[in-house]
């Protein structure tokens, strides 16, 4: 009996995470990436999803990338995300989604297009938390990053995939 209520909370928890409209502050999850995607969804259905790569902020370039959707990860055609590699860990690499913390190979946050500017949804900043503060809040529940704001939170993370810059000679 308790090997069975064990299993069903277990099951509860892993629906609930899930089912997560967004992830937490997606910056949090570059430490562990050695890639970092902007991307378009050009296919998705159950079984797959297939992303055109349209920017590379860490990592190896490449064109396209195809992975299976976590349960709950649903991507539309056209819609554009922010993919980050979840390099450490005990995950399935080739699926995308929230299901829970290092299972995931990619990690995904939609981007939101407000006039000329991209956004990388994330839930809404705490004030106090020591967390990044975002560029824009949304609602109550979501805010985002400019892409150029990623791109200098990268800049301050080491990136195993960089070659290593040479002393200076003085």
């Amino acid at each position: 009996m308790k090997q069975l209520l064990l299993g069903w909370l277990l099951s509860l928890s892993l629906c609930d995470v899930s089912s997560a409209a967004s992830p937490g502050p997606i910056y949090g999850d570059f430490v562990w990436s050695n890639t970092v995607y902007v991307a378009r969804v050009i296919f998705s259905d159950k079984a797959k999803v297939t992303f055109s790569i349209t920017e590379t902020l860490r990592g190896k370039p490449g064109e396209t990338l195809t992975l299976t959707p976590a349960w709950g990860f649903e991507a539309k055609a056209n819609t554009e995300w922010l993919l980050v590699s979840c390099d450490k860990g005990w995950q399935d690499k080739n699926m995308v989604g929230w299901l829970m913390a290092g299972y995931c190979g990619w990690i995904p946050a939609p981007i939101i297009h407000d006039g000329k500017e991209r956004y990388v949804q994330t839930m809404q900043w705490i004030s106090g938390t020591g967390m990044e503060k975002p560029d824009k809040v949304f609602s109550d529940q979501e805010s985002g990053y400019t892409i150029e704001h990623i791109k200098q939170l990268l800049e301050k993370l080491p990136d195993e995939n960089k070659e290593a810059t040479p002393p200076a000679h003085s």
